[in-house]
């Protein structure tokens, strides 16, 4: 064996690491069971102020809003806050009809994040509030949302991630694959941990975070990507994030695939902005889990986009008939876990047959966005319309 073709083997080991590392979590689900946590001696019903940055959503606001106030978790227990922000259309109209609190923003913020620190700094003097809960305009909240928010944050946790669902998972292949994406995300990366004890990630939004803690912190987004930006804060500060299954939110997917690669970009590049911003400080905290975390999934983008050209190298020494069952193993491969999802989460396979096979394909596009990502941190914030009004009742019908 040639000493090029020694390298190429030895750097296709190394980028393999964190690939293992996420995969070793996956075995967790067939050893360790489940087990409900303990409630902490006074238990209390936290009181929420639900948060929702709205940029033009005057086709899916009301519907939040609703789901919100069909929260079976008592009334007096939360306030809904919208903060209008470079809007043309009637979302802060709907909002006050819908009764919700208006915050208005004195300033063009170009993120969600910067929506976000405003609010915290308005309410950081108001003691009525015990936690904030963060969603986006395009969500809808199962019932009990904010009843399984309440008993995980009552089991010692201060910041709690719900669970991801998707409003129109059975609209096109693509909003099928997202739907897929954030299932894989729930099943393979949050229940893992969770069934040992350990922090997951935010996930964008559906999330509940102690006032206390924000404060404490002072928490204030300085990237595009404020989830990843604050998962890290929490691995830095040694504080867990908990993982709430039962809390079940519904998120809207884009419908084209060209403007999926643009919001996917975002995610990707905002995850680049917090790597530069933290990972110094990360290296430091390396011995403690929550860190270790957070570096591989951080440097997961970089490990995926060199893997990928090491592969295209090491085609160079493989037989074209090889390549070809290579790639057909892999598309297969693939299929067989978006079917498992499909039907361990029990959604409808009938529906969901063009996500299923188009899955692969949704899933290796992340390639190219992971290489332009790991040249090019800075990005250009582009709305992504919100169209789909759907009611929670609709959702839950699907």
């Amino acid at each position: 064996m040639s000493i090029f073709k020694i390298v190429i083997l030895v750097c296709n080991i190394i980028v393999l690491i964190p690939s293992l590392y996420f995969g070793l979590f996956f075995i967790l689900l067939f050893l360790k069971k489940t087990k409900d946590g303990k409630f902490i001696k006074k238990k209390k019903h936290n009181k929420f102020l639900i948060l929702i940055a709205a940029r033009n959503e005057e086709m899916v606001i009301g519907h939040l809003i609703d789901s919100v106030n069909m929260q079976k978790y008592n009334r007096k227990f939360y306030d809904i806050c919208v903060l209008p922000n470079n809007c043309s259309d009637k979302t802060k109209e709907i909002a006050k009809e819908k009764k919700a609190i208006i915050v208005d923003i004195d300033f063009n913020p170009k993120t969600k994040g910067e929506v976000l620190n405003y609010a915290f700094d308005y309410f950081k003097n108001n003691q009525e509030y015990d936690a904030y809960v963060i969603v986006d305009a395009d969500n809808v909240l199962d019932p009990l949302f904010l009843k399984h928010i309440d008993d995980k944050l009552n089991q010692g946790y201060k910041i709690v991630q719900g669970f991801r669902d998707t409003k129109n998972l059975y609209e096109n292949a693509i909003t099928g694959s997202y739907g897929l994406f954030f299932l894989l995300q729930n099943l393979f990366i949050y229940e893992p941990r969770s069934r040992i004890n350990q922090s997951i990630g935010i996930n964008g939004t559906g999330y509940a975070i102690l006032k206390s803690l924000v404060d404490k912190i002072n928490y204030r987004a300085k990237t595009s990507t404020e989830d990843i930006e604050l998962t890290c804060i929490c691995a830095l500060e040694k504080e867990k994030i908990g993982y709430e299954k039962k809390a079940i939110f519904y998120d809207e997917q884009v419908t084209n695939f060209n403007i999926s690669m643009i919001q996917r970009k975002r995610w990707i590049q905002g995850s680049m902005q917090v790597l530069k911003l933290n990972i110094k400080k990360l290296i430091k905290s390396w011995l403690y889990f929550q860190a270790i975390d957070e570096i591989f999934a951080l440097i997961f983008p970089i490990d995926q986009a060199i893997a990928f050209l090491l592969l295209l190298l090491s085609y160079f020494f493989i037989k074209v008939p090889y390549i070809i069952l290579g790639i057909i193993i892999g598309y297969f491969g693939e299929v067989i876990v978006a079917l498992f999802l499909t039907i361990y989460f029990k959604k409808n396979i009938k529906k969901m047959l063009k996500a299923i096979f188009f899955f692969p394909i949704f899933h290796l596009s992340w390639i190219p966005i992971y290489i332009y990502s790991c040249f090019n941190s800075k990005n250009n914030w582009e709305e992504i319309k919100h169209t789909k009004a759907r009611n929670i009742q609709e959702v839950l019908n699907d």
